[in-house]
């Protein structure tokens, strides 16, 4: 789990469900609902609690590739009981 987080900040971009969920939280953020396409309300998460979490962290300014990174170990490390 820690590797995922960890291989974001070394290549430097964000793939599949990571960009997914950070335009729901975007999107969620500026209009009010987790939608990939405002306006269009379909539910593409699979996990609204990590995207409303996401939505958190980009609102005090932490969705950077290494802040969500660093968000994403502490979440597994926690998990995982470290």
């Amino acid at each position: 789990m820690v590797l995922v987080p960890a291989a974001i900040v070394l290549r430097g971009g964000l793939y599949d469900d990571a960009w997914i969920h950070l335009r729901l939280a975007r999107n969620l953020l500026a209009t009010g609902r987790p939608e990939f396409n405002p306006g269009d309300p379909v539910l593409s998460t699979s996990s609204l609690p990590w995207t409303v979490a996401l939505a958190a962290l980009s609102a005090v300014g932490g969705a950077s590739a290494a802040g969500l990174a660093a968000f994403g170990a502490a979440i597994s490390c926690a998990a995982a009981g470290c």
